[in-house]
């Protein structure tokens, strides 16, 4: 059975949905709800994988205070690995306010908290010895910028490992230098994971087609690009494919992305093919944005139905 490693930020997600407006100073505005629940890419990732069925390994860290175990206790209930999970002495617990509309792009405000903390050195070494090793959260753990992650998939490639990267969106507005960087580190990845925005950025061109080719022809590993109501394309050694996403009314599309890496990791491990693994990690990240938030992970007992709703409306 394959060894599946995920590395990154865990944290606390608190969802406000639908907020189209924003309330002017000293007034009110009401929403149709407020959820809180596990967050971060790497507990995202590991709570799609578990639904699945998947044995997993999550490498993170938390706070020393209530929110911690708030978080353990949920990713716990949702069947996530917490056995690597280390406590940050006297460090808040990092959280992040999602706020998402109908009408445009969600945005998030994060405080950092025990992130800052998080480093190469608690990391044991066996986590980069797994079959496959996801690189999350890049951006929310500074500590980890540049040569330590360089240092990270060097490792797993040393030791015959898959790696996969999915580095999030860049709060500081992708200065040239960190794109140059993020750029350096793709010969050391087998599968890039960028959303629409990172790829544009990271790949230099508007176009999707134009962007993932440039990445790949200097990476020559794969780029896999979630393109959110679009689907996802895929460009790799001696192959592209684009594979389309059924049209839902999405309510909640925080965390997709995530479910999207757990859906295609299920995939790798289980020998199906790139588009194969890519088109399963669609199905399950598109249900994620219409599943209410207490309940929205995709099931291994789900796929079958999912795979025939998908295949009756794009043949």
């Amino acid at each position: 059975m394959s060894r599946i490693s995920i590395i990154g930020n865990v944290g606390l997600d608190i969802i406000a949905s639908s907020v189209d407006r924003l309330p002017p100073p000293g007034t009110e505005v009401v929403i149709d709800s407020i959820s809180v629940r596990p967050g971060g890419g790497a507990g995202n990732t590991a709570m799609a994988l578990a639904a699945l069925g998947v044995r997993h390994e999550l490498y993170g860290s938390l706070g020393d205070d209530a929110v911690a175990a708030l978080v353990t206790d949920l990713l716990e209930r949702a069947g996530a690995d917490c056995s690597h999970i280390l406590r940050t002495p006297k460090s808040p617990t990092s959280a992040t306010i999602a706020v998402e509309s109908q009408f445009r792009d969600r945005g998030f405000l994060t405080v950092e908290g025990h992130l800052r903390h998080f480093d190469r050195n608690i990391l044991p070494d066996d986590a980069l010895t797994a079959d496959f090793v996801l690189l999350t959260g890049y951006f929310t753990t500074p500590a980890l910028h540049g040569q330590p992650t360089e240092d990270m998939l060097r490792a797993v490639k040393a030791n015959d490992g898959c790696t996969l990267f999915d580095p999030g969106s860049d709060p500081d507005g992708w200065k040239p230098g960190t794109v140059d960087r993020l750029r350096s580190l793709l010969p050391h990845v087998d599968v890039f994971l960028p959303n629409a925005q990172e790829l544009s950025v990271i790949g230099g061109h508007s176009d999707p087609w134009a962007a993932a080719r440039a990445l790949h022809a200097s990476s020559g590993g794969w780029i896999i690009a979630k393109l959110g109501p679009a689907g996802c394309i895929g460009v790799g050694p001696g192959e592209e494919f684009a594979v389309p996403a059924r049209a839902l009314p999405s309510t909640e599309t925080t965390g997709a992305g995530d479910c999207f890496d757990a859906g295609l990791l299920y995939g790798l491990a289980n020998h199906m093919s790139w588009v194969q693994g890519a088109r399963l990690a669609t199905i399950i990240a598109t249900e994620t944005t219409v599943r209410p938030s207490h309940d929205r992970h995709v099931r291994r007992s789900d796929l079958a139905n999912l795979f025939r709703q998908h295949t009756d409306e794009f043949g």
